[in-house]
């Protein structure tokens, strides 16, 4: 296996030849490891591959010195002493994590490379596992008001300028389903990062082609852009509202993104601070069945000439998770109806924006009652404190109260039923309204 490889297990962002081939395991785990020789396996990867070389010297250093004076001898168990590897090291950056996988790590018998074959093996068996996540496309679909939606779990590895490679299709097929979509929602919520090519393939729709914001990643063996190399297939959406939903399980490459189109001024940020983990780099694997994530570069932001390691993304508009993507939603929809306000698109985004603001009407059994009825082709009923209607053989439409004897149906938050009573307040009928529906009235029988 390569080294570099593992990193997409781990959804942390990867740099190309920043890691040397990892060997293929082959080797039965020690039923007891050497701590403080593994300690000092560690501290050597760390010396030859963190991004900073001065750096990486103090940080093996301190490693060595825990390890000397007995700080592990205690762990007996390899999983206990990877925890605790990790919770020195964690501190000086995001990514570093020890892992005990002898079935991952250790050496090949003969001590080399993996050869051809177990390379090949290895790809097809990420390369399947990424297809069966549908290349981290979890979620697509219109929201009401004409917000488009999309859920990132991770970011995965993309050719851009091949148009066979499936996760370039996942790419395009996802924002085509959201090409007619006026305002676009991300949401990159517990997304755990991934490529940054893919990171850059996806912001390119929203930013211009020759817009200069993308990070440059600083390494040891030099620098490499994160600018795409291809054009969006579908377009670029320069004008479209944009709202990316982050919290503090948002890493990597999941960070990336949303920096990047904050510094810009190109989308709103709303949810939670995100992990703070900025700097990509790989697994490393030492003679005991230990592998380390190394960062081995670091990326620079070219508007604010860092990244953000250690701080996170701190959102525009801050709120917690699960209240993120009805926040963003509510935002955009605002957003839109101020576009062109005398549109039938605007009604619409005005009709779902009411919907979903309108404090709901908390009514007694007694209250609900006084709507239920046989209306002809609609029958109005009272189940479980719930007000529905029930057409045919449909299912039943709940009722909620957002105003005095008028109703929304969830389900389709630009529609409205509101009820009409007599001279003596008794209801007598109902109105069914929308955008663009006609306006439709059933009598009470």
């Amino acid at each position: 296996m390569k080294r570099a490889l593992l990193a997409a297990l781990v959804g942390a962002l990867a740099l190309p030849a920043a890691a040397p081939t990892l060997a293929v395991a082959q080797a039965q785990a020690p039923a007891r490891v050497d701590a403080r020789a593994a300690a000092n396996d560690i501290a050597t990867l760390i010396e030859e591959n963190f991004y900073n070389e001065a750096r990486g010297r103090e940080i093996a250093a301190e490693l060595r010195t825990r390890a000397n004076s007995g700080g592990f001898d205690r762990f007996t168990n390899p999983l206990d002493l990877a925890t605790a590897f990790t919770a020195l090291l964690h501190p000086y950056d995001g990514h570093f994590n020890v892992s005990y996988r002898p079935g991952d790590s250790g050496p090949a018998p003969s001590g080399g490379p993996p050869s051809p074959e177990q390379q090949r093996t290895f790809f097809e068996r990420q390369q399947a596992a990424a297809a069966r996540a549908n290349f981290g496309f979890r979620r697509v679909e219109m929201l009401p008001g004409g917000v488009g939606y999309i859920m990132i779990d991770q970011f995965a590895g993309i050719d851009a300028r091949d148009a066979n490679d499936p996760a370039k299709q996942a790419a395009d097929a996802a924002m085509d389903l959201v090409a007619n979509a006026r305002a676009v929602i991300l949401d990159l919520r517990d997304s755990r990062g991934g490529s940054p090519a893919m990171v850059a393939y996806i912001a390119s729709h929203f930013v211009a082609a020759d817009a200069d914001i993308f990070n440059t990643f600083h390494s040891r063996r030099g620098t490499r852009t994160e600018a795409p190399v291809a054009e969006p297939a579908g377009g670029r959406r320069l004008d479209a509202p944009l709202y990316v939903l982050v919290n503090g399980a948002s890493g990597s490459a999941s960070e990336s993104l949303p920096y990047t189109l904050q510094a810009a001024r190109r989308a709103t940020i709303v949810g939670e601070i995100t992990d703070g983990r900025a700097n990509p780099g790989g697994f490393y694997p030492t003679p005991q069945g230990f592998a380390v994530f190394i960062s081995s570069g670091t990326p620079v932001n070219p508007i604010t000439g860092r990244n953000w390691e250690g701080t996170g993304v701190i959102p525009d508009v801050q709120t917690p998770s699960a209240e993120a993507l009805s926040r963003a939603h509510i935002l955009a929809l605002q957003q839109l109806t101020d576009l062109d306000p005398q549109s039938d698109a605007a009604a619409e985004s005005r009709a779902a924006l009411e919907a979903l603001t309108a404090e709901t009407r908390t009514l007694s059994a007694r209250a609900l009652g006084a709507y239920v009825g046989d209306y002809g082709e609609r029958d109005v009923e009272l189940v479980d404190g719930q007000l529905r209607m029930r057409v045919g053989r449909r299912p039943p439409a709940v009722l909620r109260a957002i105003g005095e004897d008028v109703f929304v149906n969830d389900a389709n938050p630009m529609g409205r039923v509101r009820f009409e009573r007599d001279g003596r307040g008794q209801v007598v009928a109902f109105e069914t309204s929308g955008p663009n529906a006609p306006t439709a009235r059933f009598l009470k029988m």
